[in-house]
């Protein structure tokens, strides 16, 4: 019976991107060898979650329908949405002429009477998909059929937790513990990609040095408790007032670094400028009696883009200079 890998051609659509974590390749074998034992036209895995249900890998016989990638809406009647509903296996021999089943487009459109399906589980216990066999006729699995669907339905649940673990461990190396933006590690790790796009697209791309000012008086006045928090006051400010696709993460201590594209000195300055007045408004709910600022340094290149290292060793220039002309305008 041959398998069809969905999720290489759907992958940006999966509703749930833990699925970008898993071995698909140990999935087909286990797939296919269902299929094999139950002699079963289709067998699958089926990602459940609020949003609905979504076909990524089947293995199936030709002349059965399967919708690969196709998000069905939570609220159509399908067998899968018994199994989320009661978090327990269901069996079903035979749908036909059953109330229960008159309106699911599984048993009407696509002619499958038969269904067995057990559910998978996150670590959190919510539900990530099932994992289901259907026919279209009717069927009488043997116990120790039904009992290899649950030990490879453990078998895939573990390898669920195992990816979810795998994604905390990739997450808290690249972010900032504080500030829970990138931090230097993921900074020069993701730049390259970020900057060759860029350059990819021929369009400009802007860099920015910050380096939060006052924060030495902050901690020496009010405690590192509030250091920390004023931080991340400045943190939220340059998360809240970016793009998705920007690049901002914190280098170390009180300095952060900012990459968009294509970007013009005027809407950039605009960022900066509200970055200025967000920092401002929520660190003086902190009652800390100074005005929260930055110094910085920016750049826009249209071409001739240089390799992140020397980008961040520019832009730093460029923020100690800034940092300098206020010190010596208060002298």
């Amino acid at each position: 019976m041959p398998f069809t890998n969905i999720y290489q051609s759907s992958s940006k659509y999966a509703i749930n991107d833990l699925v970008k974590e898993m071995d698909l390749s140990l999935w087909k074998s286990m797939l296919n060898n269902i299929a094999e034992v139950l002699n079963a036209p289709a067998v699958g895995l089926i990602l459940t979650s609020k949003v609905g249900f979504q076909n990524i890998a089947m293995s199936s016989s030709p002349g059965v329908k399967a919708n690969p990638g196709k998000i069905i809406p939570r609220d159509i009647n399908l067998y899968c949405k018994k199994v989320m509903e009661t978090k327990t296996m269901l069996y079903v021999q035979n749908a036909s002429g059953k109330e229960e089943w008159s309106d699911n487009p599984e048993l009407t459109q696509m002619g499958y009477v038969s269904y067995l399906g057990l559910p998978i589980f996150q670590s959190d216990g919510r539900m990530f998909a099932t994992l289901c066999a259907l026919d279209t006729k009717e069927t009488s699995y043997k116990p120790i059929q039904i009992n290899l669907m649950e030990s490879i339905r453990a078998l895939l649940e573990r390898e669920v937790h195992t990816a979810e673990r795998v994604r905390k461990l990739k997450y808290t190396s690249n972010h900032d513990e504080l500030t829970q933006v990138f931090n230097r590690r993921a900074i020069l790790s993701e730049s390259p990609k970020f900057i060759d796009n860029t350059i990819d697209s021929g369009v400009s791309i802007g860099a920015v040095y910050f380096d939060i000012d006052g924060l030495k008086y902050v901690n020496d006045n009010f405690g590192h408790n509030i250091g920390d928090q004023y931080i991340k006051s400045f943190s939220h400010s340059l998360q809240y007032n970016t793009r998705k696709e920007d690049i901002c993460g914190r280098l170390g201590g009180d300095e952060f670094i900012l990459l968009c594209r294509d970007i013009t000195e005027k809407s950039l300055n605009k960022i900066l400028s509200r970055i200025q007045s967000d920092f401002d408004k929520h660190s003086q709910k902190l009652g800390i009696d100074c005005h929260a600022t930055f110094s910085h340094g920016s750049l826009i290149y249209s071409s001739n883009i240089p390799a992140i290292e020397e980008l961040i060793r520019l832009a730093d220039t460029q923020m100690y200079e800034n940092k300098m002309s206020k010190r010596y305008a208060q002298l």
